[in-house]
């Protein structure tokens, strides 16, 4: 995702304050640097676009991270201790992309992260999340949302309001039924509702006609109707792992399929 290599290719357990009179750089990758607390001087950093601080050890950011005032992307994959945005994050108004995946002691998303009115990637896989606030369907300009593998109780049904979605990423959820106002996101391209124990396709699915590409894998589905044909943009679909005995006949119209896993 990153267009750059790591710039400490090592364990480091602080960074210089030198770094921070680097007052022109807009990328800053600290991935497997070993940082346990983000140093302030970081936000002198104001023309900063782009940092990732992915495997480090980081527990937060700093409280002064909204002075980061051009930053369009920022990354904290694989944590472990993470476990609190602060809220003046919400103040970046630039950021497009945001990543929080794989950090175990993340435990809720503040309501706030509906003011980051210009997230078109929100990436939240892998966490210890159980609920989502209600406010995450005003995130109007959302195109990409991944809450793989986290075990929510249920999904917000504000998330029928995010209609410039195109990717929606929702593997390993075990949620075992899907709201049929899902019907509502039309821009749809690439749907994953792999492991969910599902035991029919959610018939909102259908009405989806530019999806691209569906993975319904690892569930219980026993029966495909033959308005899969609806589907006619599919150019994936993988059906694997599921108790199906027969396919419909009509799947042979999906002409431009590619790929039939």
């Amino acid at each position: 995702m990153l267009p750059y290599k790591s710039l400490i290719p090592g364990r480091l357990n602080k960074l210089p304050k030198e770094i921070g009179n680097l007052t022109q750089l807009k990328s800053l990758n600290l991935e497997f640097a070993n940082l346990k607390s983000l140093p302030a001087f970081i936000t002198k950093l104001t023309n900063l676009e782009s940092i990732n601080l992915s495997n480090n050890n980081l527990k937060t950011l700093p409280k002064t991270i909204d002075k980061l005032t051009n930053l369009k992307f920022l990354s904290i994959n694989s944590n472990k201790s993470f476990n609190e945005l602060p809220e003046n994050l919400s103040k970046i108004n630039n950021l497009e992309y945001l990543e929080l995946s794989n950090n175990r002691s993340l435990k809720e998303i503040p309501d706030f992260i509906s003011d980051l009115s210009q997230l078109k990637t929100l990436i939240l896989s892998d966490n210890s999340l159980k609920a989502l606030p209600e406010n995450i369907g005003e995130l109007s300009n959302l195109e990409v949302l991944d809450l793989g593998g986290n075990r929510l109780d249920k999904l917000p049904s504000t998330l029928q309001k995010l209609t410039k979605l195109k990717d929606l990423d929702l593997r390993f959820m075990f949620l075992g039924a899907l709201p049929e106002e899902f019907a509502m996101l039309k821009n749809l391209q690439s749907l994953n509702i792999s492991g969910n124990n599902l035991e029919k396709m959610p018939e909102f699915i259908y009405k989806l006609n530019n999806l691209a590409t569906l993975d319904i894998s690892l569930n219980e589905i026993s029966h495909l109707p033959d308005c899969i044909s609806n589907l006619s943009s599919l150019t994936m679909l993988q059906l694997s792992s599921n108790a199906l005995n027969s396919l419909p006949e009509s799947i042979g119209n999906l002409n431009q399929l590619q790929e039939l896993l």
